[in-house]
């Protein structure tokens, strides 16, 4: 079921007196929003129409950019003597050529990152006990520093035991209040249309 959230603060408009002013109000309300939806839908359809329109030529154009693209790159590939230390090449005033991205982590052949953080699990239990010799340490101090670990409160466990005496007891204790949001809305007469519900802003 759509719903739809205010993001600006709307004018004040005096107080309904009585039911009758009351329902001339959610009249007008109702009627906004059926006028907002059919604005919507025009201008969503005129996007579309104008979309389609510029298709095939942007469709076209991105084809002709890769295309060509690949073309330049298999040339400077098969020409890379070409491009010196700076790895690049200026013609017509454009610049091209090869450029090194950031450094990034990957796992060596064969090897996935379960069997890296195993590995180091087992450098950093290998340092265990009193026999551990200086060299497990130092290689298990450096193991330690590649492994993370992330603690954070279990939120939705908590609310799960929110009802639980001891639990919340515990959670009061440390801090922990649970609490709902209370929102105002409209929920209008569609006559076989589809459902909406119209939220305020404020909750």
């Amino acid at each position: 079921m759509p719903t739809h959230t205010l993001t600006r603060k709307p004018e004040e408009r005096p107080l309904p007196k009585d039911d009758s002013e009351v329902q001339a109000l959610l009249h007008a309300l109702v009627s906004n929003r059926l006028e907002l939806e059919q604005a919507i839908a025009k201008r969503d359809a005129a996007c579309l129409a104008i979309t389609e329109a510029h298709a095939p030529h942007i469709d076209a154009l991105r084809a002709n950019e890769e295309r060509d693209l690949a073309s330049l790159e298999r040339w400077s590939v098969a020409n890379k003597e070409r491009f010196g230390a700076t790895k690049s090449l200026t013609m017509s005033g454009h610049r091209f050529g090869f450029r090194l991205g950031n450094w990034k982590t990957k796992t060596a052949a064969r090897q996935t990152w379960e069997k890296v953080l195993t590995k180091l699990r087992d450098i950093v239990g290998a340092a265990q006990g009193s026999s551990a010799s200086k060299t497990a340490t130092d290689r298990a101090g450096l193991a330690v520093m590649f492994i993370r670990t992330k603690e954070e409160p279990a939120k939705d466990t908590m609310l799960q035991w929110r009802e639980h005496d001891a639990a919340g007891a515990l959670l009061n204790e440390v801090g922990v209040r649970f609490e709902q949001d209370q929102s105002f809305y409209v929920a209008p007469d569609r006559e076989g249309q589809p459902d909406v519900i119209i939220k305020s802003f404020t909750e």
